[in-house]
């Protein structure tokens, strides 16, 4: 499955020429919409052949286009669901969690990352600070282990 989403991931890439999650929403006729949530993060639903993500207004740009990318996961891998975001676990053994997170870090960082910075004495932290990620996130997309 995981080569799977690496593909699914790479050819959306490929077709819309952007990694910016707003934008893939965007070209897949995914309506987005920003909500004052207190406690949810977001959420894709799937309702009359339309699909919708939520996302909460309060979170950073950061946070948020991680929300819009791992709710693209959902979209791609499990369309007739739904599902809400409440914390980021980037390893959780929920499976559809899982694939919808390992989405979003095919979706957002790309293949040459670790090479960018390989000569360098960076962390995981540092990196992921430069390239505004989060360090489980780029160790999901690597298949680096959680530390």
């Amino acid at each position: 499955m995981n080569d799977y989403i690496e593909y699914i991931s790479k050819k959306l890439v490929k077709k819309y020429k952007t990694r910016n999650p707003f934008e893939l929403a965007d070209a897949l006729n995914i309506s987005i919409k920003f909500y004052d949530f207190k406690k949810l993060k977001g959420f894709y639903t799937y309702y009359k052949r339309n699909r919708y993500i939520g996302i909460n207004q309060n979170l950073s740009k950061i946070e948020q286009a991680l929300c819009c990318a791992h709710e693209i996961g959902h979209d791609q891998l499990h369309r007739h669901l739904t599902y809400c975001m409440k914390d980021y676990d980037f390893f959780t053994n929920i499976r559809t969690e899982y694939q919808a997170n390992l989405m979003a870090a095919y979706l957002l960082i790309p293949d040459d990352l670790l090479d960018k910075y390989a000569n360098s004495d960076l962390t995981i932290e540092q990196t992921a600070a430069i390239e505004n990620l989060y360090p489980d996130l780029i160790r999901l997309r690597f298949n680096l282990d959680a530390l």
